[in-house]
């Protein structure tokens, strides 16, 4: 019988302290783990539009601006196999990896695990305010049978 499960190595997560024109990639990383016998599965990030000290505010990255907020990560065990690009990834309901049901059943029954390793990004301009900011990201797991 097949157990699903998802584990978050971290609640909170600090990306360090941000320099204007400078891409300050956080570190350690978050790691998300799901294992599973044969289970299907998306897993997707979504979080804050923005992150704040108090009244200031940095938007997320849309994609096309210079500064803004975002993620990067890597993938394990997955059939698309992913590595750090080195840039922001927008944080929008952003799908991280999609298993068919049944896709990497192994005959012992044993579990398999995917392993997914996530670093915060973030890239402020000079009239950007100094601050702890703040905001919260989802991880959302979609089973399928």
């Amino acid at each position: 019988m097949d157990a699903p499960s998802l584990t978050i190595s971290t609640g909170s997560y600090t990306i360090g302290t941000l320099q204007s024109g400078n891409l300050l990639i956080g570190t350690p990383a978050v790691t998300v783990t799901i294992q599973t016998i044969g289970a299907g599965f998306t897993l997707s990030l979504s979080g804050s539009s923005t992150i704040q000290a108090g009244i200031s505010q940095i938007a997320a990255w849309s994609g096309t601006t210079a500064n803004g907020f975002g993620f990067d990560y890597t993938t394990s065990g997955s059939a698309t196999s992913k590595s750090y690009s080195g840039s922001l990834t927008k944080i929008a309901p952003t799908v991280l990896d999609t298993i068919a049901t049944g896709s990497y059943l192994g005959g012992n029954g044993n579990l398999r695990t995917y392993t997914y390793t996530i670093k915060y990004v973030a890239k402020i301009n000079a009239l950007q305010a100094a601050g702890v900011y703040n905001g919260n990201t989802n991880f959302n797991l979609q089973l399928q049978y």
